[in-house]
């Protein structure tokens, strides 16, 4: 494929047109400019955190074969949840491994379980709890159901056997469909609480 030459002077907008510089506003060249360099800089750092990420947990997967080494276990099982803290207190990371769920059609018949356990109790009553129900069972703009909304409907102990049905419904309409690792780090302060050493440009 021949790579096209720019004519000296002129510029690429953003469909596609030849325009010439000085047919460029200052304002024009300003922008561009600003949201250019900031943006060559932002991936630059993302490099970084993606280098930094891959760092981290290849860091802790060799310090947690060698604490097993040092203690006589066996390399390997099931990854868990773990908290590294440095020798004098100062510093703490937690790493931390997060399964991805997804309901399957078993969903549907809690979600037609607790219609009927609601159509026979006070409305009244039970207000708080209704409102608790339909939103859970309000779809987003994927068309699935909030995991976390559902799930907390699980902590209510009713009694009621449609209540009771709808919740092993529930159980049953659990789908593990991977996991997700996350790494946070903390450092201790004067009062010796933990702060949260952000890598979120929005808390910084």
């Amino acid at each position: 494929m021949t790579a096209i030459t720019m004519p000296e002077g002129f510029r690429v907008d953003a469909e596609g047109n030849l325009i010439h510089e000085n047919n460029i506003s200052k304002s024009q060249k300003i922008e561009d400019a600003l949201a250019t360099r900031l943006c060559k800089r932002a991936k630059r750092v993302q490099n970084a955190m993606s280098t930094f990420k891959e760092v981290v947990f290849a860091a802790h997967q060799k310090a947690i074969d060698e604490v097993l080494a040092a203690n006589g276990a066996k390399k390997g099982g099931q990854k868990g949840n773990t908290r590294w803290i440095s020798f004098d207190g100062t510093f703490k990371v937690e790493i931390q491994v997060r399964d991805r769920l997804e309901f399957g059609p078993e969903l549907h018949a809690a979600q037609v379980l607790l219609g009927e356990y609601l159509s026979e109790v006070s409305t009244d009553a039970n207000s708080d709890l209704r409102t608790l129900i339909n939103a859970a069972f309000s779809v987003g703009e994927d068309q699935s159901c909030n995991v976390s909304d559902v799930l907390r409907l699980m902590r209510y102990q009713i009694k009621h056997p449609n209540w009771i049905a709808a919740m092993e419904a529930i159980k049953a309409a659990i789908r593990v469909t991977g996991s997700s690792t996350y790494a946070r780090f903390y450092e201790k302060n004067q009062r010796g609480e933990w702060d949260a050493i952000s890598l979120d440009l929005a808390k910084l």
